[in-house]
């Protein structure tokens, strides 16, 4: 039976020690000596949140006293925080366990499961239809339903089913942008330049139709950023190649202008969306609640992603016009655009923002590889092996741990190479584009 004293363990935890407590003194009373020997640690600790309990995983009433819960000498005593666990729940059925387990790590095949899985496959049959070929006339009738069913699905289900609404947003812009190509044909130069006029049409019939869908749900934004500034950047490339500029020199300014913009775009963004505004009328007095404010930073933030995906998508296209030149310094100013898209993207730190040009880059660059091994037959056999060796050095430097000091010594070091970087692609652009030689360099 417990005497007066009973010598247990208590095991907390910062620290586990070997005490004397009295054997008839409530469980409440025994606790604030306890959390005094720093048991529980340093953080700041309330007596009420805290209890004992034995090995068992039995815990202590604080009206308990060690003898009632017939606590002997040499016995272990768990003080820690009443919403832990002091020991794993046992398993008492192992149908439910398992049930119980399938229902916390998976989820059950369902109805809206089965709709959303329809969507998605309706989805990817509406958008490679616009790669299929077929009648103009078919092209023409699909591309009008399908830009109203866009109109019609953004307007009375965007809130009620997003996904499907920007699905609906983007199957109709494309068959915008095909339809239009299509009626073009006729009043559009023949060759290359008439072929990127129409395409050119085709983005501004994608703009418009987004403007129209915008009127009815704020979703379309992104859409409305991302055509326009694709009709922007491809407008006056149109015209130039209709002036008979060339191709190689026309593309290599525009790739590099555009990687110049990249730094441009959050506060191009922050203008055009009214934060700067915003922040001249709160310095001069305006009354601006939290949901306003709420409510232009996602405005601002939609208007920023359109421009991202539309300057990665853009310099991607430019860099595999230039590959496909099979030019030594267009493809050097290919992989230098690739490089950076990968450095420049360090100007953003959201996931959301910083993942395009990643994945931009990384494109551009696997392009720049497979142009080389194809134009050195020697290496094509070792492609492969190439391939591994260049993923596991990636991957490598990647997951190498650094400190604080390391990543600041890092970033410095991108900084300069970014210098470098910058400097390189004028220069390649001024040689291709036939600067130095018209100075008979």
């Amino acid at each position: 039976m417990p005497g007066q004293y009973s010598s247990v363990t208590i095991v907390g935890p910062a620290a586990t020690r070997d005490m004397a407590l009295p054997s008839a003194v409530p469980v409440a009373e025994l606790l604030p000596p306890l959390l005094d020997r720093g048991l529980a640690g340093t953080v700041d600790v309330h007596i009420a949140s805290w209890e004992l309990a034995t090995m068992a995983g039995v815990r202590l009433a604080p009206g308990q006293t060690l003898a009632d819960a017939q606590i002997n000498d040499g016995d272990v005593l768990h003080l820690h925080d009443v919403t832990d666990d002091v020991l794993p729940d046992p398993v008492e059925d192992v149908r439910d366990s398992v049930e119980d387990h399938v229902e916390a790590t998976g989820h059950r095949w369902r109805a809206g499961t089965g709709r959303l899985y329809a969507t998605i496959i309706a989805a990817i049959a509406v958008l490679g239809g616009v790669l299929v070929p077929g009648t103009p006339a078919s092209v023409l009738v699909t591309g009008v339903l399908v830009c109203l069913s866009a109109i019609v699905v953004t307007w009375w289900s965007a809130s009620d089913a997003p996904l499907l609404a920007r699905l609906s947003l983007g199957a109709g812009a494309l068959w915008a942008w095909r339809v239009t190509h299509l009626l073009t044909e006729n009043i559009t130069p023949d060759g290359l330049a008439g072929e990127l006029l129409r395409h050119t049409y085709g983005v501004w019939a994608a703009v418009l139709l987004m403007l129209v869908t915008l009127a009815g749900t704020p979703l379309a934004l992104p859409f409305v950023i991302g055509f326009a500034t694709v009709a922007t950047v491809g407008t006056p490339v149109a015209v130039a190649m209709q002036l008979g500029a060339p191709v190689g020199a026309t593309v290599a300014i525009t790739a590099t202008i555009l990687i110049f913009g990249i730094g441009l775009l959050p506060r191009a963004a922050m203008a055009v969306g009214g934060l700067l505004g915003l922040d001249r009328d709160i310095q001069a007095g305006a009354d601006v609640r939290e949901p306003a404010l709420s409510a232009l930073l996602s405005r601002l933030d939609a208007m920023l992603m359109g421009a991202i995906l539309a300057f990665a998508g853009l310099c991607t296209l430019a860099s595999v016009v230039l590959i496909l030149h099979a030019d030594m310094w267009m493809a050097f100013l290919a992989l230098g655009v690739g490089a950076a898209l990968l450095t420049r993207s360090r100007v953003f730190d959201q996931t959301r923002h910083v993942a395009p040009f990643r994945v931009a880059g990384t494109i551009v660059l696997v392009a720049c590889g497979i142009g080389w091994l194809l134009g050195n037959t020697a290496l094509l056999p070792w492609a492969p092996a190439l391939l591994v060796l260049v993923a596991l050095i990636y991957v490598g430097l990647a997951s190498v741990p650094r400190s604080t000091v390391a990543n600041a010594t890092a970033a410095r070091v991108i900084r300069f190479a970014e210098i470098i970087l910058v400097a390189a692609l004028i220069a390649l652009c001024g040689q291709i584009t036939g600067l130095y030689a018209s100075i008979g360099w």
